[in-house]
């Protein structure tokens, strides 16, 4: 275990990151080394994390997160605005009839006027503010998305996902086409 790469791993995992598998750099995606030394040395990361009470999730093999084992009331909120943000984009592509893989960490991003458009969308302000999201859409998903790298910016300032807020993005939308299925 790199005990720099571990303190590293142990902030991100403070801020509410993700570790995600590749990271965006000026040049394209590379390779995380904070992904490849948890992915690495498995094991005694899952036994250190266990031993503070933390969880180390990994999420579809794109990335990894801690959460507190104890899951309190102000980790579910920021879990719901996640979901909601992801969900609104969804949503948006859809209005806007454009696929969901224009957000892929490899896509060519979602541009801010399409965000804008979708702050127009009177729903959407509805369910923003009904989760105690009053800024801008934009603004919350700098916050909520991009802060945690569940999502960035491109070279073209353009939003895509991160890898592991791929991974999210598909869980979320798994889960709907079973719920849908089942009705």
């Amino acid at each position: 275990m790199n005990k720099l790469l571990a303190q590293k791993i142990f902030r991100a995992g403070q801020r509410g990151e993700l570790i995600n598998r590749l990271s965006m750099t000026a040049t394209g995606m590379t390779e995380n080394p904070l992904y490849n030394e948890i992915f690495e040395n498995d094991a005694e990361y899952h036994e250190l994390y266990n031993a503070l009470p933390f969880d180390l999730v990994a999420l579809g093999g794109e990335a990894y997160f801690i959460r507190e084992s104890d899951q309190s009331e102000p980790y579910m909120v920021v879990a719901r605005n996640i979901q909601v943000l992801l969900d609104l984009l969804a949503r948006g592509l859809q209005i806007c009839g454009l696929m969901p893989e224009l957000i892929e960490p490899n896509g060519f991003g979602l541009t801010r006027d399409y965000i804008n458009r979708f702050e127009k969308e009177e729903d959407f302000r509805d369910i923003l503010h009904a989760c105690g999201m009053n800024r801008d859409i934009s603004i919350e998903i700098d916050n909520v998305l991009v802060g945690r790298a569940i999502a960035n910016w491109n070279q073209s300032d353009r939003l895509v996902l991160t890898t592991g807020g791929n991974a999210f993005f598909a869980e979320l939308h798994q889960a709907d086409s079973v719920t849908s299925e089942e009705r």
